[in-house]
């Protein structure tokens, strides 16, 4: 269960008349996952949410919306410890219990890093950034 997040454009002047396609991130249902997902907007283009099961997109204003969200998950993940225990949710079977993932300060600002840089190239090149789920 994987989520590739893609930037997608339209050719731009003297390239070829395939459209751009970068790869960014690939994101899991773990610590890091659960962490961005209090940040993502309500909807995007589609009107859809971000989710690991489901495919959307943001492009024009929504890139802006998406943007805003990232650069305060960054500023609240400074903020965090270097690394800190992650609520993914409870398991209810075979036995009940709370599930925990380990986040790494380093890795999620990195991470982040690399979706606002996403956000940036999509807008950039007036194109979108596309959320591939399973």
């Amino acid at each position: 269960m994987a989520l590739e997040v893609v930037v997608v454009a339209p050719p731009g002047p003297g390239e070829k008349a395939k459209a751009f396609r970068r790869s960014v991130a690939a994101l899991e249902w773990d610590g890091y996952y659960r962490f961005l997902s209090r940040f993502w907007p309500a909807s995007s283009s589609t009107g859809r949410l971000i989710d690991l099961y489901d495919s959307t997109h943001f492009e024009g204003a929504n890139l802006d919306q998406l943007r805003s969200a990232l650069v305060r998950a960054r500023s609240t993940a400074q903020e965090r410890p270097e690394t800190w225990q992650e609520h993914l949710g409870e398991q209810v079977k075979p036995i009940q219990k709370e599930l925990y993932a380990t986040v790494h300060r380093s890795r999620l600002v990195s991470l982040l890093d690399d979706l606002i840089g996403g956000v940036n190239e999509a807008d950039a090149r007036r194109g979108r950034l596309v959320f591939e789920g399973d």
